[in-house]
This record gives C-alpha cells, structure tokens and sequence, in this order.
C-alpha cells in the first residue's frame, strides 16, 4: 500500500484549518477560544504564503532575506486589519508585548475583552449576554464578528494571486 504524502501550502491551509476556524469564532462570535484559533491560524498562514513564495523564488519575497516578518510587514502596511490581527497574535503567543522596534496596537491580552456568558445554577446555558469576544484598540471597542468577516475578503485579496503549483495539493483531506 502506497500512502500519498502531500506539502502544506498556503491555500490548503487555508482550506483545512483557517477558513474554519474564521467561520467558527463568526458563528460563535462569543467564544473565546474559536477568536484565539481564528487569529493564529491568520498568523500562520502569513508564515506558510512567505516560505511557500520564498521557495519558489518569488520577487515579492525576493528581497526579504528568509525574513517573514519583512512580509508580514509589507501586509501590515498594506492593511491595518492585519496588522492588528497580527499584534493580536503577538500578544497571544508572549501576554504582553514590552519591546521591539514596531509600534503595536494590541499590545496585552487584556485588551481582548470576553463575552459576558449566561448562566443559570452554574450550568453554561449556551448563550451570550448580546456581546461578542473584541478588542480594545485606539479606545475603541471592536466587536471580532466583523473583524473576522473583513479579514476572510483580506485573506482572499492575498491568497488569490499565489501561484497554484503542479503537485500541490489543495486539501489535506
């Protein structure tokens, strides 16, 4: 029995782990943990577009010397949406960001603000108080419902142009 071994690529990556986990905090825009998924899958398919454009010698990527974060930068420049994604990624993986030369919007976990959950007894009643999971950015609170929504037509915007390679595969399942 042969088994077919396939590479990770950007699209599907895209595909099988961060177009559902975008939908699920969108329908479940409460919860914690689906927002928490949603937002470092963004940030690692940032990472696998860079090797994969990298690898196949790119010019976007050219002249970024095996460097992700130059084209993380280059997106977060291009779209502030990302930007705050990607701070939002930062500050999940480290709890607090305290140095580095970039200015950060989400600089703390504390600024992701939860839902407010229902319960009844103690028992979780399976709804939220008309709140969503958001962030607070600039003073502002935004509702992560929205964000997500803009940042699947942002995905797209950059996914779409990638070379699609003989022998990629475009889901693992």
């Amino acid at each position: 029995m042969e088994v077919a071994v396939t590479n990770i690529t950007p699209r599907s990556f895209y595909i099988d782990a961060v177009y559902p986990n975008i939908r699920e905090a969108i329908l479940d825009h409460g919860s914690l943990r689906a927002f928490i998924n949603a937002v470092l899958s963004i940030d690692a398919f940032m990472g696998i577009a860079f090797w994969y454009l990298h690898d196949h010698q790119d010019s976007l990527v050219s002249t970024m010397n095996e460097k992700d974060e130059c084209f993380r930068d280059h997106y977060a420049d291009k779209y502030s949406l990302y930007r705050n994604l990607r701070d939002t990624a930062f500050a999940i993986n480290h709890g607090r960001l305290t140095r580095g030369k970039t200015p950060r919007k989400v600089k703390d976990t504390k600024q992701i603000l939860r839902a407010k959950k229902m319960f009844l007894n103690d028992l979780f009643v399976g709804q939220t108080l008309g709140r969503s999971t958001s962030l607070m950015i600039d003073g502002k609170q935004i509702a992560i419902k929205g964000m997500l929504e803009e940042a699947q037509n942002m995905l797209a915007a950059i996914l779409n142009p990638l070379p699609e390679r003989k022998g990629d595969d475009q889901s693992s399942d």
